[in-house]
């Protein structure tokens, strides 16, 4: 009867064992398939950003293409207000990084 008793504990705990490991395997499915979705969703988004900053990057290469293009004609069209204005700017930096000292 005890040898009985025994053989029945086994059985209960190999068969709760077995029901554990196939719980460890599933929670592990689960787990990496959830990581993968973020995976995904993260680089679908990273992606998305990276778009949207190569837009934002062309957009402000083109307009300081255009403000180039309106200073060089400033400058052909009025040279000795440019130069007072490049100056002016200068003296300005050079007294404001003096007092800054």
């Amino acid at each position: 009867m005890a040898r009985s008793r025994d053989a029945r504990t086994d059985d209960v705990a190999s068969d709760a064992w077995a029901e554990l490991l196939g719980l460890k395997d599933e929670i592990a499915s689960l787990v990496g398939a959830k990581a993968d979705q973020l995976h995904a969703a993260s680089r679908a988004r990273t992606e998305a950003i990276a778009e949207q900053m190569n837009d934002m990057l062309h957009d402000v290469g083109e307009t300081l293409k255009k403000d180039e293009q309106h200073l060089e004609e400033f400058i052909r069209e009025r040279p000795l207000p440019a130069l007072g204005i490049a100056f002016l700017a200068g003296l300005v930096l050079g007294v404001t990084l003096r007092a800054l000292r």
